[in-house]
């Protein structure tokens, strides 16, 4: 099975990374170990650290996930069993999506005996169901790997709810400021162009106009970040003038010769910002050396997006046109929308729409569908509908899926 990974990161390509891993749970699971943090960053290094400091961050005042945050890289998999963290997760991506009080969150009542364990599967059933609708790719055969005898299993499913609920919010409909990085176009086609960015190019766009000044440009998340200058460059860009004076300067961190020390400077300046744990100098410095296919490869990078993400919704820094002084009262016009207002305006979706949209992200396209007006322009999410609805070589709706 072949899949294009360029530009985007998709719930068929994690499924890919998942078969990969059943192959060495299959070989350990005679001889099941207790899981600990020396296993896991055996298996991930600081990979699962940083996601779930994401996370821990992620679901602050959330009611389901009160009552077992912190969450560390061990315990992140036995709360993925209970079935808690999955509808936790799921009321993450959309607010009250999961009806609390259909969840079993007593510890006591989900121990280990037989009553325990089917609390623990109608838990995990309604989050699995749940996650589904909201976007998230898992089979049938994905679910039933959620066993703590296979832990490992479960990563795939945290890399994708963590790229929804970072990356996947650049969207107008959550930040309607980022109509702003728009501007100087003036037909409809543009504008239905523009309401068509991928998440993560937005990102990009976003994270190009803050060090554009600098004579800088990114054109993906790759080993051009290696060197922490457009990082270094971000930070310095969006931090408010006072507290300018306590980082390290762009320039003083480009003098450190050693790139590891100069990530660490990085780091450094934005824990100032208020932005901390969730990302490591190897994070930084290792980008875009191991390919998207590999494991290690896709998680460095949905690390990097989400830390960059992040330092978006604390510092957006982008300059939204001041409004004009109000004329003096007289006869009542009614005035042309503006370009702002009807991108704004398309980005609206009535509740009669919001079955179909659950309909859609129910088949998993690599791109969750949040309007119906913005998310379909491209084609691609109704060719790998219909793929997944009439599976038939020779349609070659596949083929031209790629191509897009």
């Amino acid at each position: 099975m072949s899949v294009k990974t360029e530009g985007f990161i998709n719930g068929r390509f994690i499924t890919i990374i998942d078969s990969d891993c059943r192959k060495e749970d299959e070989q350990v699971k005679a001889q099941p170990q207790p899981l600990t943090e020396t296993s896991v960053r055996e298996k991930y290094a600081y990979d699962m650290y940083c996601m779930v400091e994401h996370f821990n961050s992620l679901l602050k005042g959330n009611s389901l996930a009160a009552g077992f945050l912190p969450l560390t890289e061990v315990s992140v998999f036995s709360r993925i069993y209970e079935g808690v963290l999955l509808c936790a997760l799921a009321n993450l991506l959309k607010p009250n999506f999961v009806d609390e009080k259909s969840v079993v969150v007593k510890e006591e009542l989900l121990d280990n005996s037989a009553d325990g364990e089917l609390r623990k599967m109608e838990n995990r059933n309604i989050g699995i169901t749940a996650l589904r609708t909201l976007g998230v790719y898992m089979d049938s055969e994905t679910a039933e790997w959620i066993k703590m005898d296979t832990p490992f299993e479960m990563t795939g499913l945290l890399v994708q709810v963590l790229r929804l609920a970072t990356v996947g919010r650049m969207h107008f409909q959550n930040f309607e400021i980022l109509v702003h990085l728009f501007d100087g176009w003036s037909e409809p086609e543009e504008a239905i162009s523009i309401l068509a960015t991928e998440r993560e190019q937005m990102l990009i766009i976003w994270l190009n106009a803050q060090i554009s000044a600098a004579g800088m440009k990114v054109t993906a998340f790759d080993d051009n970040l290696a060197d922490s200058k457009a990082y270094s460059t971000l930070l310095w860009t969006v931090a408010p003038e006072a507290q300018r004076a306590s980082l390290t300067s762009t320039e003083d961190v480009m003098k450190e010769t050693d790139l590891t020390k100069r990530a660490e400077l990085v780091i450094a300046n934005a824990e100032k910002l208020g932005i901390s744990g969730i990302l490591r100098p190897e994070h930084i410095t290792e980008i875009g050396k191991k390919a998207i296919s590999d494991p290690k490869g896709l998680h460095n990078i949905i690390i990097n997006m989400a830390f960059v993400y992040r330092i978006f919704v604390a510092y957006p820094n982008i300059n939204a046109p001041k409004m004009k002084d109000k004329p003096a009262a007289g006869p009542k016009t009614s005035a042309a929308p503006t370009h702002e207002q009807r991108i704004q305006e398309s980005c609206k979706y009535g509740a009669s729409e919001e079955t179909l949209i659950r309909w859609l992200n129910s088949f998993g396209p690599s791109s969750p569908v949040v309007s119906l007006r913005t998310d379909l322009c491209n084609g691609r999410v109704l060719l790998e509908v219909w793929d997944a609805m009439i599976p038939d070589p020779c349609l070659g709706s596949k083929s031209n899926c790629s191509s897009l």
